[in-house]
């Protein structure tokens, strides 16, 4: 088997996890409080570390956000929030899965330009910068007619 760091880099793939929860809920912006207290319960459970914590609930809020924003443009539908804890709490991973319109936010957004004058400025990218720079690794992948997306942040 390939080492955590590794695996991520290679595959999807949720085998190998020492902890898992998830939670299935419509994807809109109503369900954003209830996706949150999920997320903060269970890195809890999971002793994530505090700080820690707060950096990957504001990750969570801006992906959940766009996913009921922009997954499901005509027709309602759900997502998936995954959280998994690697050994002794090694990393902590939170998948994000839902069967909206493919849309890979690592390729697909523009890049936010902070040097062009406001009004300038295009719409959309600094949220997928925000999730960048909390996470330590943004994976992307459309599998199944599913976007499913992973950021992984280590406990240093």
């Amino acid at each position: 088997m390939l080492p955590n760091r590794e695996r991520m880099a290679t595959s999807m793939d949720t085998s190998g996890y020492d902890k898992e929860k998830e939670i299935v809920l419509p994807a809109t912006l109503e369900s954003i409080p209830q996706v949150l207290a999920f997320v903060e319960g269970g890195l809890e459970e999971l002793h994530c570390p505090n700080a820690m914590q707060m950096l990957l609930v504001v990750a969570v809020d801006e992906i959940v956000s766009n996913i009921a924003k922009y997954g499901y443009p005509h027709s309602a539908g759900d997502v998936t929030v995954r959280l998994c804890t690697g050994q002794d709490g090694e990393f902590f991973d939170i998948c994000f899965i839902d069967q909206g319109i493919a849309f890979n936010p690592l390729c697909d957004t523009p890049q936010f330009d902070a040097s062009a004058a406001v009004a300038q400025r295009r719409i959309g990218g600094q949220g997928v910068k925000i999730v960048r720079s909390i996470a330590d690794e943004v994976k992307y992948e459309r599998r199944n007619n599913r976007n499913i997306m992973v950021i992984r942040k280590y406990a240093k």
